[in-house]
């Protein structure tokens, strides 16, 4: 599945979808380059990829945030040069149709399983496209808005299910009269069409290759069959896409095109029969999970599906008739009928972003939702109104400082209020005709009839198909932190903001220095933030966002003295388009310092291409068996059915990981990984599970320091003081 982007801009309040050169919706997120410095992005470079795999540039969307590099043709590119190519190219469809125009802002919507390093990549990409003034949005969050602006009912409870190209999402929104409030979300980071032409490919088009021709089993991972991996998959979508309408097709590419001879020297061609029912098939086990995640997110929320008013699908791998009818039948949810999967959140980006004040130099805040106004001389006018709504209704409150006048307003179609006396204060109904923005003419006249002079004259207020409110955080934000005492610690993580709470959002969190500081007492100390995706504290099952280090040569005067468990406050405030803003107040020395330069993208930034990402993601896979393994004897018996789910999750990611070098598959494998090892903690984690676990890494340490005690090689005598009983008993 081809990843796609597509552009609508917002004037005056209405909506208005940009077309590519060739007519389309939608641009494929695909860029072509050629030896001679030839270069196509969209739909051109997508058809590229059949005779020219090796020169097309696909896939980089889930390579944000990682070190990887994208070679195409001659070119190698960063994931954010990719993005930016892409993002260049709708600015320049959109000046095509419109002629030129003052680009306020844009909002970019992202994935809401989107980590931090993908978001801060998301950012640099634009500021490489010259795109100055920029928001990201929760594409959920965008779906929901285009939902309820596209149909009658405004309010009530709907579910958003996005699957894309590259990842899912799920969301539980409530309306009410048009103004969207996300109750919570869920995703999967690597779940996605892709993922679907996959299975095709390792169920069926494989296995019809191995028949047919003389291919050794690996022949996916080695370089000579590069070529015809990258026919055979743009082969695979093609017919998956066929099959959204069609009951067969055929997977199929001629010899010329796929140029590659087998052992034997024959000529490697594809024609395979491809029925709907077989890979509906394949895909059911994929659906299902969506599924479960959507059921286990209604019901933390004590929710029903007859409290849903509708599910609404988005996304281009929406359009395969088992989704179409597994998701509402499973659920129990009717779905939304009326609403284009393909270009919804496009179109609720750009009713989000209408509602953005941008007069920021960097991003944007939400609007202030209402308006005061006060003018005049000898005689002041009060005026209170909001300044957006989404309803066709509304009501001002106008004060005058002296009686014995009259107040007239009139809108933009002539229609009047009448004088009305301005005898303390008066409310009055007035009517939004259009969205975009609506002017409203004031009149302010003595007992004569004579208009006052200074008086404001006129105002505005803008009225949007939808509005949202309540954006969440869609991970826990936590720094990490050592526990226990002097001789006994360990490295936890501590929450600062959670996850769900609306943004924009604050937290702080009180630590203490482990030792003195000073101008020229040596290394600084280190402050990380994780992304805490699990219920559990382990740092080594969150992403690292950041490291800010609190140097005394650089942050201390040289008068300045900060004592060995002297209190940190650490703030962090995290805006609505995500980006966080974090400072250390030091009471020790009255200061509180800017964390500057705090996202590191090389923490969490591994590279994830060919053989060092094979390798790389190899070693985790190793070890999120080891863990899962040694957990047999130690689970309770009602953990067994779980841990043996896990296990088989983890082959199923073994299987994937050997037929394959490309780094798009490796970091896949890679995000699945981490949250199998998530899950896992979790499930050791319950009750039953941890005093047992926490046992075996206490009798683990026995032995590590038996073995260094007998080997001599402790330090200072340490381990040579008597040794206390063990305690047999865990929390």
């Amino acid at each position: 599945m081809t990843i796609t982007r597509l552009i609508v801009g917002n004037v005056d309040g209405v909506t208005r979808l940009f077309k590519t050169a060739e007519g389309t919706d939608v641009l494929p997120s695909a860029i072509y380059s050629d030896q001679r410095g030839h270069r196509f992005v969209g739909g051109k470079a997508f058809d590229r990829s059949l005779i020219s795999p090796d020169a097309v540039a696909q896939g980089f969307k889930r390579l944000m945030g990682t070190s990887s590099r994208v070679k195409f043709g001659p070119l190698d590119w960063s994931p954010e040069e990719c993005s930016a190519e892409i993002l260049r190219t709708l600015q320049a469809q959109a000046r095509t149709e419109a002629g030129d125009f003052n680009l306020e802002g844009a909002i970019i919507t992202t994935p809401a399983a989107f980590n931090q390093m993908q978001s801060e990549a998301t950012f640099r990409a634009a500021r490489l496209a010259g795109m100055d003034r920029v928001s990201l949005l929760q594409e959920p969050v965008a779906a929901a808005l285009a939902s309820v602006a596209n149909s009658r009912e405004t309010s009530g409870n709907f579910l958003i299910y996005d699957i894309g190209g590259g990842t899912f999402d799920a969301a539980l929104v409530q309306s009410s009269g048009g103004v969207v409030t996300v109750v919570a979300h869920e995703g999967v980071n690597m779940l996605g069409g892709r993922d679907f032409d996959r299975l095709i490919y390792d169920h069926l088009v494989k296995e019809w290759l191995l028949e047919n021709f003389a291919l050794p089993p690996d022949y996916q991972t080695r370089p000579e069959y590069r070529r015809l991996n990258g026919v055979a998959r743009h082969a695979v979508e093609r017919a998956k896409i066929d099959l959204a309408t069609m009951q067969t097709t055929l997977v199929h590419a001629a010899d010329d095109e796929v140029r590659t001879p087998d052992a034997e020297g024959q000529d490697i061609y594809l024609s395979i029969d491809l029925a709907r029912t077989r890979i509906e098939t394949l895909f059911e086990g994929r659906i299902a999970e969506t599924v479960a995640l959507c059921r286990s997110m209604l019901e933390r929320n004590n929710m029903a599906p007859d409290d849903l008013a509708r599910v609404v699908l988005i996304g281009g791998p929406s359009k395969m008739p088992i989704i179409r009818d597994m998701v509402p039948h499973e659920l129990g949810v009717a779905a939304e009928p009326n609403l284009d999967p393909m270009t919804a959140v496009a179109q609720g980006a750009a009713i989000f972003a209408a509602g953005r004040d941008w007069n920021k130099v960097e991003g944007s805040t939400a609007r202030q939702s209402r308006q005061l106004a006060q003018s005049g001389e000898a005689v002041k006018l009060d005026l209170d109104y909001p300044a957006s709504s989404v309803e066709e209704n509304f009501v001002i409150r106008a004060r005058c400082s002296a009686p014995g006048h009259l107040l007239e307003i009139v809108d933009s179609d002539g229609v009047s209020t009448g004088k009305v006396p301005l005898d303390g204060t008066v409310k009055l109904d007035l009517r939004l005709a259009r969205l975009g923005r609506n002017g409203f003419a004031v009149r302010v006249t003595d007992d004569t009839g004579r208009q006052l002079p200074g008086i404001l004259d006129r105002f505005d207020v803008e009225r949007h198909a939808a509005a949202a409110r309540g954006i969440p955080m869609s991970f826990a934000l936590a720094v990490k932190v050592q526990d226990g005492t002097v001789n006994e610690t360990r490295n936890t993580l501590t929450t600062i903001i959670p996850k769900g709470v609306p943004l924009p959002a604050e937290g702080s969190s009180r630590v203490r220095t482990g030792r003195t500081l000073r101008p020229g007492s040596g290394e600084p100390i280190r402050v990380e933030l994780f992304q805490q995706t699990a219920s559990v504290a382990e740092p080594r099952l969150a992403l690292p966002i950041g490291i800010f280090l609190l140097d005394p040569e650089r942050h201390l005067d040289t008068q300045d003295f900060i004592p060995a468990k002297s209190e940190l406050i650490l703030h962090c405030k995290v805006q609505d388009s995500g980006l966080i803003h974090f400072t250390v107040e030091v009471p020790a020395i009255g200061r509180t310092i800017e964390a500057e330069n705090f996202y590191v993208p090389g923490a969490a930034a591994e590279n994830f291409d060919g053989r060092e990402g094979y390798d790389l993601v190899h070693s985790i896979l190793e070890t999120v068996s080891q863990e899962v393994a040694v957990s047999e004897s130690l689970l309770s018996a009602d953990s067994q059915s779980q841990r043996r789910e896990l296990e088989r999750r983890i082959e199923e990611q073994g299987a994937i990981l050997a037929t394959t070098v490309d780094a798009e598959t490796n970091r896949g494998v890679a995000e699945e990984l981490r949250r199998i090892r998530c899950d896992f903690a979790e499930l050791a984690h319950r009750p039953e599970n941890r005093a047992a676990l926490l046992q075996s890494e206490i009798d683990q340490t026995e032995e590590r320091f038996d073995l260094v005690r007998r080997s001599g090689q402790c330090p200072s005598g340490w381990c040579r003081r008597p040794r206390a009983e063990p305690r047999r008993s865990a929390a």
